[in-house]
């Protein structure tokens, strides 16, 4: 890790609190769902305004059902297939095996924190958490080995479905590839990792807003890469200031510092630059408005999380407006 500064960037996302639930908005929304339940806009519009509102177990629980109801729609497909890979029944992964590092205790003692300004901490996670919203691990939490069997399952997948992702996150585009896409054990083994220890890690390092590590869903899981040379179309060589859709945003490493020059997450409000060997991680709130450092030379690899909490802000139950909405699909 290393400390430094982008004076030229400049973040132009305001952080802000959700806004209350517009129950009006929201019934005008189902009304029109109701309407026409194969229409994949009406499905997005609602869940969106549920997400903006705070309601999140309830959006992502409408963006699924909107996947079925409309299996052509990529967007919506694409929450299902996160889903149901790091939460449906088939955990029943084999660990990789390839240069597996002892496990080390699940403690925050693991990671190095770094406090953020309080303009620019995200009132909600602050309020419970406190400052320290950023987390760095002191060691890697997988094996070079892991990490190096990741990046080829990623190019592999690049090559079979004809190349690379570009648009898929549209304020902050990224040359991607979703874990799902890497199939077969490699995409179980992440998924059986993810539950199994890192959602623990999670935990211990945001414990009142996580109190439970069952309560943590992802919401997307991606392989990145970040190519100083971008003139064969290969990729970007950063990522723009903003802020993630996310409570909790994660960063490991798969390749080490000497594989590539400068690059590393930025972290706007401090100007620092944080990154580490193939298989440290990142743990940070996903509001702080943050960017990729740009890499000089050579290629960095990273894995991408995004969590949320499965609970609403109203209090409401997981499940509510889909069992309103139930006669669409009985």
């Amino acid at each position: 890790m290393h400390g430094g500064s982008i004076v030229c960037w400049v973040a132009t996302t305001a952080l802000s609190e959700p806004p209350t639930l517009r129950a009006a908005e929201v019934a005008a929304l189902a009304e029109r769902l109701r309407g026409d339940s194969q229409q994949p806009t009406h499905w997005k519009a609602l869940g969106k305004a549920l997400l903006d509102a705070g309601e999140t177990a309830e959006a992502y629980r409408l963006f699924r059902q909107g996947a079925r109801a409309c299996p052509d729609d990529a967007a919506l497909v694409h929450h299902e297939r996160v889903h149901e890979l790091f939460h449906g029944v088939d955990m029943m992964a084999v660990p990789m095996a390839e240069d597996e590092l002892e496990e080390q205790p699940i403690t925050s003692d693991c990671f190095l924190s770094l406090e953020v300004p309080l303009d620019a901490a995200p009132k909600r996670l602050a309020e419970v958490e406190g400052l320290a919203l950023v987390h760095a691990s002191k060691t890697p939490l997988l094996s070079r080995a892991q990490c190096d069997r990741l990046i080829a399952a990623a190019e592999r997948a690049a090559t079979k479905r004809g190349g690379w992702t570009f648009d898929r996150h549209v304020h902050a585009p990224t040359c991607d590839l979703p874990v799902y896409d890497l199939r077969g054990e490699t995409a179980k083994w992440v998924a059986h990792w993810t539950r199994s220890r890192l959602f623990s890690f999670v935990s211990v390092l945001f414990p009142r807003a996580v109190p439970d590590p069952s309560v943590l869903r992802c919401q997307d899981c991606f392989i990145v890469r970040y190519d100083a040379d971008t003139s064969t179309g290969a990729g970007f060589a950063s990522l723009r200031a903003h802020q993630d859709e996310s409570l909790i945003s994660i960063t490991v490493a798969l390749n080490d510092r000497s594989c590539y020059d400068d690059g590393g997450l930025w972290i706007a409000s401090t100007g620092d630059v944080l990154n580490g060997d193939a298989g440290t991680v990142l743990c940070f709130a996903g509001e702080i408005t943050h960017g990729g450092f740009p890499v000089a030379i050579g290629t960095r690899w990273i894995m991408t999380m995004f969590l949320h909490i499965d609970a609403n802000a109203s209090g409401e139950s997981p499940g509510y407006m889909v069992r309103e909405l139930d006669g669409l699909w009985s």
